[in-house]
């Protein structure tokens, strides 16, 4: 599964993943935790629509084996979960075996 959040480094670890480190029979997941305040303000390629069709574009090839979750963080309403938490709960609920990451997302490195 690649986390992604539309930052440089996540489309480059979609890409790396894809063209590298799948093999024939491998299935590939990509999730997006998304908030609908912020989409009033982010930029255009970092918003959830634009994100979701780039993927689908580069992912067309794989099919079936290709699958996009996508899942709402809204902090006013449940400060328990927190972004970590989200994406580590569409890979159990989608049995994933590995996440990648790209090195830092949208806010530079950590």
């Amino acid at each position: 599964m690649v986390c992604h959040d539309g930052s440089k480094s996540s489309c480059d670890a979609l890409t790396e993943t894809f063209g590298s480190l799948m093999k024939d029979h491998d299935t590939l997941a990509v999730s997006h935790v998304f908030n609908l305040e912020k989409e009033k303000y982010l930029k255009f390629d970092l918003k959830r629509d634009y994100i979701r069709g780039t993927c689908e574009t580069q992912c067309i090839s794989l099919g079936d084996r290709y699958f996009y979750a996508e899942t709402e963080h809204d902090p006013k309403h449940d400060s328990t979960n927190n972004v970590k938490s989200l994406l580590n709960d569409i890979a159990i609920e989608r049995k994933i075996d590995i996440q990648v990451v790209g090195f830092h997302g949208r806010k530079g490195p950590k």
